[in-house]
């Protein structure tokens, strides 16, 4: 009995964080909170937030290889909302690998005409050819019932967007995945949708 008690407890403890959790992506998805720009530096800011899920990656034997420009140039963006970014990529490969119980992220950022390009690919199942063009699309996922919200690649699109910038797919079913992702440099002066 004390073991049930501690299940049902679990249950409704795991069911109230996905509550939580999608409360908290409909509301940022619905109302995105006012940009606070400043100089931000790419490669340490994926360096931070890949150091946050360092334990639950190296958990699944996902490995992380970096691939920075050294000489890469500050951009002039939200550090909270690219973090988020971030995230959701890390997560999403995070939850492809899973299964396998290993994989690697290689996350590779270069300078270019005006802005700078992050490559963010991992070694996961790929997505099917007949689903890639939805996945930016408001609560579409592949997930199963009651592990995703659908929200994470649609915020992140309009982030990216909200930047000024560009992010693009490309998917090859049992290779992997690569998000690659354009920004501008911009200075204080630009004025972000």
């Amino acid at each position: 009995k004390w073991q049930s008690e501690n299940e049902n407890l679990q249950e409704i403890m795991d069911q109230i964080h996905r509550a939580s959790k999608i409360t908290n992506n409909l509301k940022v998805f619905a109302r995105p909170k006012k940009m606070e720009i400043a100089p931000l530096d790419i490669n340490a800011m994926f360096d931070d937030t890949v150091a946050l899920m360092e334990h639950d990656l190296n958990l699944d034997n996902i490995t992380v290889e970096r691939d920075y420009d050294p000489d890469l140039p500050l951009v002039y963006a939200d550090e909270g909302q690219l973090a988020q970014v971030a995230l959701n990529l890390l997560n999403n490969s995070r939850d492809a690998m899973k299964p396998s119980r290993k994989g690697s992220i290689n996350i590779k950022t270069r300078k270019t005409d005006g802005g700078i390009e992050i490559r963010f690919g991992d070694t996961g199942p790929g997505i099917p050819k007949d689903i890639i063009g939805k996945i930016f699309d408001p609560f579409f996922s592949t997930k199963e019932p009651g592990k995703g919200t659908g929200l994470g690649l649609s915020i992140t699109y309009r982030i990216i967007e909200g930047h000024n910038g560009s992010i693009m797919v490309e998917s090859v079913e049992g290779v992997g995945t690569c998000f690659t992702i354009n920004l501008p440099i911009g200075d204080r002066r630009v004025e972000m949708r």
